[in-house]
């Protein structure tokens, strides 16, 4: 397991910094980012979570490292765990999480 260098929560913090409409909260005993109220990802454990289209993680669960997010007992669909051995470096952490917000900047805002 990669353990050198900031956690995972810290990396995705860089990362997010400038999204002004990103939000952090505790949710799934980690934390989950959201942004414009929609889950995006998040960390569980030693997990990237992330969600993204049902075709994307078809293609994405074939590789390893990378699970069905199923902390509930029920996977839900789109939405990967993703081990830290997957990112050997910043950059595959953040085509990662640019993955997840392209997906969720694509969905419908509901009026509130």
């Amino acid at each position: 397991m990669v353990s050198k260098g900031p956690d995972l929560e810290t990396r995705i913090d860089c990362f997010t910094f400038n999204f002004d409409r990103m939000i952090k909260k505790n949710m799934f005993g980690g934390r989950g980012y959201l942004l414009n109220g929609k889950f995006c990802f998040g960390t569980y454990r030693d997990h990237l979570v992330l969600r993204i289209s049902r075709r994307q993680a078809e293609e994405l669960l074939k590789l390893e490292y990378i699970h069905p997010f199923e902390v509930t007992g029920r996977p839900k669909k789109g939405w990967l765990m993703i081990g830290l051995d997957y990112f050997k470096s910043d950059d595959k952490l953040n085509e990662m999480l640019e993955m997840g917000i392209k997906y969720v900047s694509s969905l419908r805002i509901k009026p509130r």
